[in-house]
């Protein structure tokens, strides 16, 4: 009876994704950060992250603070000059942040390079130039493997540093409280659709390879597909008495914002789950299932 109800539950998982993938192919014009902003306005006052006092990253954001400091993002990305399809790359401290900062540029048709910032030295310099960012955003966590790629790098771009202490580096948390809350308008933002370039993952992260581009419509199909997935096999998560997230199986990788933890955990947020925890944790489980369903989609995607 077991395997009976396994298949099922596959089958069910399966025509669930393919309804997934229709409504988004049948919608072009409405991106991952359209869905994410509608549940902000839905979920405006829930909780998206949630870290434990006395932790380095101690705090709560919810869905509407969480738009609402992307929105700085996206005004800060036009002051810099940066145009529609132009890469920035995110070493930065914990989920909340880098989803913050993720969400602010690609609202502004900006693509975020992830990082695999817990590799340090050569095979960090390698992805920056790989990927060639028009500027680099490092967190505190991760300037130490920052800081030992420098000597290695052959492509140089401007660099802003999140934290109290920016060091050599402009401050990006300055640049950003200095910013007008004015509601960004659609005059302000330009229209995308499913197939414009949406994110770089850059690593040797797991599942990820060299250098993985995904659009828009492919992003969304991984997010909401590994959320269903989740939400239908019941996965749950909570912290444990370090502040470390647990729920799903595989095995987590330490390290601030490896590009896997960022995407498990926007699809664990998707499910409803309030994300908790210190810089290091993440959603082990859900990263690679987010990459496998966007790749399904990709592939279904005429070209």
């Amino acid at each position: 009876m077991t395997g009976v109800r396994r298949r099922v539950a596959a089958a069910l998982a399966r025509w669930r994704l393919r309804r997934l993938f229709g409504r988004i192919a049948a919608h072009p014009g409405y991106t991952l950060v359209d869905s994410l902003a509608a549940r902000a306005d839905r979920w405006h006052d829930r909780i998206a992250f949630a870290s434990p006092s006395g932790g380095p990253h101690a705090g709560r954001i919810a869905w509407g603070a969480l738009f609402a400091a992307s929105q700085r993002v996206t005004r800060w990305a036009g002051q810099q000059g940066l145009g529609r399809g132009a890469r920035v790359g995110l070493m930065t401290p914990d989920p909340a942040a880098t989803a913050i900062l993720a969400l602010g540029l690609m609202r502004a048709g900006i693509v975020p390079v992830l990082y695999d910032s817990p590799a340090a030295g050569p095979e960090l310099a390698a992805a920056i130039d790989r990927t060639a960012p028009a500027l680099l955003v490092v967190g505190a966590d991760a300037a130490a493997g920052f800081e030992a790629a420098v000597s290695d790098l052959t492509h140089f771009c401007p660099v802003w540093r999140l934290g109290p202490d920016p060091g050599n580096y402009p401050s990006l948390d300055e640049a950003l409280a200095a910013l007008s809350d004015r509601p960004l308008t659609p005059r302000d933002l330009p229209r995308l659709s499913i197939d414009d370039p949406a994110i770089v993952l850059a690593g040797a992260d797991g599942a990820i390879l060299t250098a993985s581009t995904f659009s828009h419509g492919a992003l969304r199909a991984g997010i909401e597909g590994a959320a269903l997935t989740a939400s239908a096999t019941g996965t749950a998560w909570q912290s444990d008495a370090g502040g470390r997230e647990t729920g799903g199986s595989g095995t987590d990788r330490a390290g601030p914002a490896a590009p896997l933890r960022l995407l498990g955990s926007l699809a664990a947020m998707v499910s409803g789950a309030t994300l908790a925890g210190d810089a290091s944790p993440g959603v082990p489980a859900l990263g690679p299932t987010v990459v496998r369903i966007a790749g399904e989609f990709a592939a279904r995607r005429p070209t």
